[in-house]
This record gives structure tokens, sequence and C-alpha cells, in this order.
């Protein structure tokens, strides 16, 4: 699928002049367009896409882009690779998912694009252009999660802790994706081989500038995250503190009769008590005394 650049996208006959935009898989770009870079070097590069990256060549330029999925940022992500000379884009992977983001490009577009430079620029807009209300929902989720534990000091929300770690790991992910994009887009706004014009320069500014907000919300939300998972773990140490101090207390509370139970427990001969006609209910109240008035001491120390 070819489009041609004019102010817009609009699809195009392979035989018009001008620039354009090109949309093709990986064999049909080695097919088509082998001669223009040397050994493959574009293709060899998306065997194995995990960044998103550009490297300037004299008279091109190269890039590759790896795209979380929102639904599923961890086990979902989309790959292309793109060339950029000034007369053509050459964007090369998931033809479909590339043209979902084109045909989108008009809906969302900033400026009149006329360069192929502007172009990528607006394809790289539209990748991200959700993005600032997709962060504020994460931080709305994690909100939620954190009064849900401020609500109800005595329980723990179910599956808290694997929540926490998910949301960790999505976080990381799109943390270092922004911080990817933020790195490619300075590259492409300093280009020194004049393949990227003065106006498509100024985009890719306006472009860095958002994108590094964006990295900072997502890192802002992974040390908030951070923070939900201590105070969980603060919440676990209290319950935790609060069962071993019951257990000590009753503990303490049944050692006197322990002592009782083991110094009667010897047995001797010469135990006066032991011929006691009521010597065995004088031991039983005697326990009750003891428990009732250790009970109340704790009470009173607000122990229990």
């Amino acid at each position: 699928m070819r489009y041609k650049i004019n102010g817009r996208l609009s699809v195009m006959e392979s035989s018009e002049p001008g620039p354009f935009v090109e949309v093709l898989t990986k064999d049909l770009y080695r097919r088509k367009y082998h001669h223009l870079v040397k050994d493959h070097l574009l293709l060899r590069s998306m065997e194995s896409v995990a960044h998103c990256k550009v490297d300037f060549f004299k008279t091109y330029i190269l890039g590759t882009l790896c795209v979380p999925e929102k639904e599923d940022p961890i086990g979902k992500q989309w790959r292309c690779g793109f060339y950029l000379d000034t007369e053509k884009l050459i964007i090369i992977g998931d033809v479909e998912k590339i043209i979902e983001v084109l045909e989108r490009i008009e809906e969302y577009q900033i400026v009149d694009m006329n360069t192929p430079a502007q172009a990528l620029f607006e394809f790289l807009e539209t990748l991200v252009v959700d993005d600032v209300a997709f962060i504020s929902a994460f931080e709305n989720r994690l909100n939620v999660k954190e009064d849900e534990m401020v609500e109800d000091v005595n329980e723990i929300p179910k599956d808290f802790e694997k929540y926490v770690l998910m949301t960790r790991k999505e976080l990381t992910i799109w943390n270092r994706y922004y911080k990817q994009l933020y790195e490619m887009a300075e590259f492409l706004e300093n280009c020194p081989n004049g393949i990227v014009d003065t106006d498509a320069k100024g985009m890719f500014t306006f472009f860095s500038n958002k994108v590094e907000r964006l990295y900072a919300d997502a890192q802002m939300l992974r040390e908030y995250t951070l923070q939900i998972r201590d105070m969980y773990q603060s919440r676990i140490d209290v319950r935790q503190n609060k069962v071993v101090q019951f257990l000590t207390i009753i503990t303490t509370i049944f050692m006197p009769l322990t002592l009782i139970t083991g110094w009667y427990g010897m047995n001797f001969a010469e135990m006066p008590e032991l011929h006691w006609v009521h010597g065995y209910g004088i031991v039983i109240l005697l326990a009750i005394v003891i428990v009732v008035v250790e009970w109340r001491a704790f009470r009173k120390r607000k122990w229990l």
C-alpha cells in the first residue's frame, strides 16, 4: 500500500511522482528495495526487535519500533521497521496494523505534512495520541486499590499482591517504551544528515517533550506502585505482629497455670495439699482467679 504525501496521506498509484509512504511486508521489501540498504541491514535489525531506535547513515535513516499493546503489554507487542530518506518513508512489518495507524493519522493530524520526515512524526504521534488518558486511567486504578486498603485496615484485598506485581511489570514496559521514544525523537530532531527537514525537526522537538512527560508519569506511577506494595507489606507485618502478640499474651496467661501443674505433678508424699479433701477444687479456683486477674491487668494496659 502506497500513500501520497501532500498535506495529508492519500492512497496513490505507484507511478505517481512526489514524496510517499509505503507499507510493505519483509518479503516485498526484500524483493522491491533490496538495493537501498547494503547487506539487508534493516531486515537483520528487525529479526530481534526489542527496542525503539534509529540509526543515521549518509543518505537515509533506519529505525525499528517495538510497541506494547495496551490490553496486554507483557504478552503482546507489535514490531515494525522503517526506512526514511528525502523522497519516501517505507514502513515494514504487520501491514494490517501499520495501515490501521496510518488511517488514524487524518483524525489526529496536527499540521500539514509535506515530507517523509513529517509523515514519520505523524506516525509516531498517532502511536501515543491516547496515552495521556491511558496513563491517567492507570493512576485511577492504583488509587482505587490504595483506597481499598485504607477503608478496612483488618482486611487485605483479594489477589492484591498479584495485582501489584503485574502492574509493576506493565509500568516497567511502558517506562522503557517512552524512554526509548524520547531518545529516538531527540536523535531525529538533531539529525545531522539533512534527511529531516527544519519543520520536521521542530515537530520532533514537540514529540520528544510529550513522550518525556509520559516517561515521567510512568516512572512516577512505578514508584507509586512500589509505595503501595510497601503499604501492603506493612499491613501484612501488622497482622502478623497482632497474631504473635495475641499468642504471647495467651501463653503468658497460662504460664502460672503451667507452673502449678508442674509443681503438683511432682507427687511428693509429704505434700499436704494432696491430702486435702477440697484440694482439687481449691487449685481449680486458684487457676481461675489467676487467669481473671491477668486478663484484667492486660486489658487495663490495652495489651488486648
